[in-house]
C-alpha cells in the first residue's frame, strides 16, 4: 500500500495538488454454510472451499484525486476557491462481493469505489 501526493504552486497564485492512492487488492475467499450437525450441534459455520484464504483476491486498488485553489485578498477578508476532483480516472473496483458460494447472488457486487465527484468550496478567512 502506498500514498502518494504533491503540490505545484502554479503563476498567478494557482495551487495545483493531487494524491495517488494504491493498494493489492484484498483477499476474496470463497466459502459456503455448513452446520455443526455431524459435531453433535445444531448452529451454522461457514467452510472455506479455497485452498488459502488468499487464493483468489480482488483487483488492485488505484485512485487519484486532484485539487485546484487559489487565494484572493479583499480588504482583511481572504476567499480561497477551490476545486476538488475524487477518482479522476473513473475507476469502478469491485471492493466487496458476496463470497458464499451457495448463495443465489454468489458473486454480486456489494461495494464498490465511489464514481467520479467534484466539489467546489470557498473558505472564508478574516
Amino acid at each position: 500500500q502506498f500514498n502518494a501526493n504533491a503540490l505545484y504552486q502554479a503563476p498567478w497564485g494557482i495551487d495545483v495538488s493531487g494524491n495517488v492512492f494504491g493498494r493489492q487488492g484484498y483477499p476474496y475467499p470463497l466459502f459456503r454454510q455448513g452446520t455443526t450437525a455431524a459435531l453433535g450441534g445444531d448452529s451454522t459455520l461457514s467452510v472455506l472451499v479455497t485452498p488459502q484464504i488468499d487464493y483468489l483476491r480482488y483487483p488492485n486498488l488505484w485512485n487519484t484525486d486532484l485539487r485546484v485553489s487559489r487565494t484572493f485578498k479583499v480588504d482583511k477578508v481572504t476567499f480561497r476557491g477551490i476545486l476538488d476532483g475524487f477518482n479522476m480516472f473513473n475507476a469502478n473496483t469491485a471492493l466487496v462481493r458476496n463470497n458464499n458460494i451457495a448463495s443465489p447472488t454468489f458473486n454480486a457486487i456489494a461495494q464498490n469505489l465511489s464514481p467520479r465527484i467534484f466539489r467546489v468550496g470557498v473558505v472564508v478567512g478574516f
